[in-house]
Formats: structure tokens, C-alpha cells, sequence
């Protein structure tokens, strides 16, 4: 319950500070042109063809957006092929190693979101905060747990100087499931999110 409280006020928070501002700008903009239509028609295109730049990238947040919610990928391909494309979208590398995970594996939905949130989270604070030139994510299935790893070679922090309350929507998310959410990192020597979700019977 708590994690999805977390979801919902961060899908409001992105909503209202991202997607819902542009479309704001956007009506403003085209009521500028409207006005301009009868005095400067040659402006008025001119403000059109920004708005029509401004409108793309509009919709490409809010594709951002929905993806963030439940990719269509993790619905119909899995859990390490959603990880997969997620990394595509990542302006440094993003290496995927699996141990006992192959790329069809199939885990409960509640699992392969978590995991999928997990990790998507993770490279998000990564590309804010770490300024680091390349990323490992790591999964580990035996046993009765998913272990999922990312690790960065960033500029890391000491966690006892640190308030972790970023983490928190990742380790609340983690925790409804049972599971354990474990952080690494030290000044120079980059950062490990590590996550270990108690596993239940597979999906066919």
C-alpha cells in the first residue's frame, strides 16, 4: 500500500510539473498565433511550426510517462528484455548480465514490476546524481529469491551522510513484496542498488 501511494504521487508529481506545464505553454502559444494570424500571418507560422516542435516533444514525455507505468514490453516479453530496451534509452552503456535468468523467463506480474521499477528507477538516479560513464545490472535467480543488482562507476557518496529518502519509493516498493533492498557506495567508487525479492512459483 504504501509503495503505491509512492507511485501515485510521483505519477502526479510528473504529470503536474512535467506533461500537464507543456500542454499549458502549448495553449498559450497557439492563442498567441491566433492573434497573430491577422496582423503578421508570416509570425504566426513561424510560432506554429514551434508549437508543432513543442507538441512532439510533449507527446514524447507523455510516451516517457506510460512507459514508466507498465511497458507494453514487460507485459508481453518479460522482465530482461523490458530491462534491455529500457537501457537502449540510456545516453551511457548499460551492460545486462544474467545468472540463471534467460530472456523469455517469466516471473508473477506483481515480481516483474517490482524488479522492472527497480531497476528503472535506479538508472534514473544514476543519470541525475552519478556521473558515471558506464552501468551493470546483474540478475541472479536460484533458489526461493531474484536478486537484481545495478551498479554504477560514479562518483558514489558515503550512505551514512546521506539521506536515502529518494530510495525510499524503491525500498517500499521492494518491501511489499518481502523483499530486502541493500545500498553500496563510497565516495570515488560508484554505487550498488541491490534488491532480493522472494520468489514464488513461475509463470509458463
Amino acid at each position: 500500500m504504501q509503495a503505491e501511494e509512492a507511485g501515485r504521487r510521483r505519477l502526479e508529481r510528473d504529470l503536474h510539473d512535467g506533461v500537464q506545464q507543456e500542454l499549458v505553454g502549448l495553449l498559450a502559444r497557439l492563442g498567441l498565433a491566433r492573434n497573430q494570424l491577422k496582423r503578421d500571418p508570416q509570425l504566426a507560422e513561424a510560432t506554429l511550426r514551434d508549437v508543432q516542435v513543442d507538441a512532439q516533444r510533449a507527446l514524447e514525455e507523455l510516451q516517457e510517462l506510460a512507459r514508466g507505468i507498465h511497458p507494453a514490453i514487460l507485459t508481453d516479453r518479460g522482465l530482461v528484455e523490458a530491462v534491455a530496451e529500457r537501457a537502449t534509452r540510456m545516453p551511457i552503456p548499460v551492460e545486462i548480465h544474467t545468472n540463471g535468468v534467460g530472456s523469455g523467463a517469466r516471473f508473477p506480474l506483481e515480481l516483474e514490476g517490482a524488479a522492472y521499477f527497480f531497476v528503472s528507477e535506479g538508472l534514473a538516479n544514476i543519470l541525475k546524481y552519478s556521473a558515471a560513464t558506464r552501468v551493470h545490472v546483474r540478475f541472479h535467480s536460484g533458489g526461493s529469491q531474484l536478486v537484481i543488482e545495478v551498479e554504477d562507476d560514479g562518483r558514489g557518496f558515503d550512505p551514512s551522510r546521506v539521506k536515502l529518502s529518494g530510495l525510499r519509493g524503491l525500498q517500499d516498493r521492494v518491501e511489499a513484496l518481502d523483499g530486502r533492498m541493500d545500498v553500496a557506495s563510497s565516495p570515488g567508487l560508484g554505487t550498488q542498488l541491490r534488491a532480493q525479492l522472494p520468489l514464488t512459483k513461475e509463470r509458463s
